[in-house]
């Protein structure tokens, strides 16, 4: 029992003693996350809305995802086109909302060719960003982070962390140069060499 106080009381002082920089961004329903600061969010049915961030920049991908009114009069899912939001803020909550209402087909079309979103801190201030649409690679299923990647390279974009571009590019292993006289070569002196090489 001793050990589980000694253990709580240095918990607590630990976490006392913690710095608390950090940013917590907050999603709109309409808008879900993809990637956010290299790191895929995946699919999940219980998905959290907040996510915590380091003080600084940050880089966000997120589409648009909701039920419009198609001309017709149904119903139809709708998937944005992904966008890049990158933006800096410190030691606050920040919410990404949209900036336009999207009901109808139209509204759709409009947002994928001009998005509109909002990001506000807690005291109700907007907060500068830029935003762009990612551009899709080559090939059938979508690699947003690869495709994030190439955004950043082509932009000059650092992340400042091992991001997917560098994990995909292989090092070349060092080589190793070796010399042999003209009067070693022979089978027993190659022998011999990897003998020692061993």
């Amino acid at each position: 029992m001793k050990v589980m106080k000694t253990l709580l009381a240095i918990g607590v002082m630990t976490a006392s003693c913690a710095s608390y920089a950090e940013v917590g961004l907050d999603f709109h329903q309409d808008l879900s996350p993809i990637i956010i600061n290299g790191e895929e969010m995946g699919y999940s049915l219980f998905s959290n809305s907040t996510h915590s961030l380091e003080n600084g920049s940050s880089q966000v991908v997120f589409r648009m995802e909701k039920l419009i009114e198609k001309n017709g009069g149904d119903r139809a899912k709708f998937n944005s086109h992904a966008f890049v939001l990158s933006f800096d803020a410190e030691d606050t909550d920040i919410r990404l909302e949209p900036g336009m209402r999207v009901l109808r087909e139209s509204n759709s079309i409009e947002f994928n060719h001009s998005p509109k979103v909002l990001l506000v801190d807690e005291s109700g201030n907007h907060l500068d960003f830029t935003i762009d649409k990612l551009p899709a690679g080559a090939g059938l299923v979508r690699d947003y982070s690869k495709d994030l990647a190439n955004y950043n390279q082509t932009r000059g974009i650092s992340t400042g962390s091992t991001n997917a571009l560098e994990a995909m590019v292989p090092v070349a292993p060092a080589v190793k140069v070796v010399t042999v006289n003209t009067g070693e070569v022979g089978s027993v002196a190659m022998i011999q060499y990897w003998m020692k090489q061993a």
